[in-house]
């Protein structure tokens, strides 16, 4: 919780081009276990998802009827080429690559989140890489899909009422039918005192969203 008074923002220039290579078959384990190591190659992606099989059919780009995995590599044209025939050679199951312009649209879907239901309730919720599947599971979501490289998983529940459970990591509520009050899953007891004393001291009254922070606020 602060108040910024200055900001600073570093930017760097538009991509000269991109291209998507789509990985088609892969289930969630094999799944994260590439995702993990495109992060940690040098091939630079800029961003890595995985869809499962009922996401990736909304899609109108890729639609299918299998799961997903799918890599956004930026820059100059040739080194796009390069990358992408190195990246489809570190699996053996079916890939394809998809131009500019279709990989645009597709990482538009994934970045607005198009490709889940817009009824019931949205979580946005942080995990360690290694998480993912077991945050999922875990969860007995109704919807889903994994971005940033295993880091991040979006949740949908038909239940509006449904909190995820996250052992190492947060979530918070981006959407939902009806105003439900707490916004975010439950922290640990320790992060839960200290942000009391944070928000008590910087806003004595509980003028700002009273109980979003969940019951552990003001």
């Amino acid at each position: 919780l602060a108040a910024l008074t200055e900001i600073t923002l570093k930017v760097l220039p538009r991509a000269e081009s991109e291209m998507t290579v789509v990985f088609r078959g892969l289930e969630i384990e094999p799944a994260l276990k590439l995702m993990r190591e495109v992060a940690a190659s040098s091939l630079e992606p800029s961003s890595i998802s995985f869809l499962p099989r009922s996401v990736a059919g909304r899609s109108h780009t890729i639609g299918g009827d299998a799961p997903v995995t799918i890599v956004r590599l930026e820059g100059p044209q040739v080194s796009l080429d390069e990358r992408a025939a190195a990246l489809r050679k570190m699996r053996a199951s079916e890939s394809y690559t998809l131009d500019r312009g279709a990989s645009q649209a597709l990482w538009r879907e994934v970045r607005d989140v198009k490709l889940l239901p817009e009824t019931g309730a949205l979580w946005r919720v942080t995990v360690p890489p290694t998480d993912a599947h077991s945050a999922v599971s875990g969860n007995h979501v109704d919807e889903w899909f994994i971005d940033w490289a295993g880091g991040l998983v979006w949740m949908h529940f038909d239940d509006a009422t449904k909190v995820p459970s996250v052992k190492a990591g947060s979530g918070m509520r981006v959407r939902c039918d009806t105003n439900m009050g707490n916004a975010f899953t439950p922290p640990e007891p320790g992060v839960a005192q200290l942000a009391r004393r944070l928000k008590a001291s910087f806003d004595p009254k509980a003028i700002l969203n009273p109980g979003r922070m969940g019951a552990h606020s003001a």
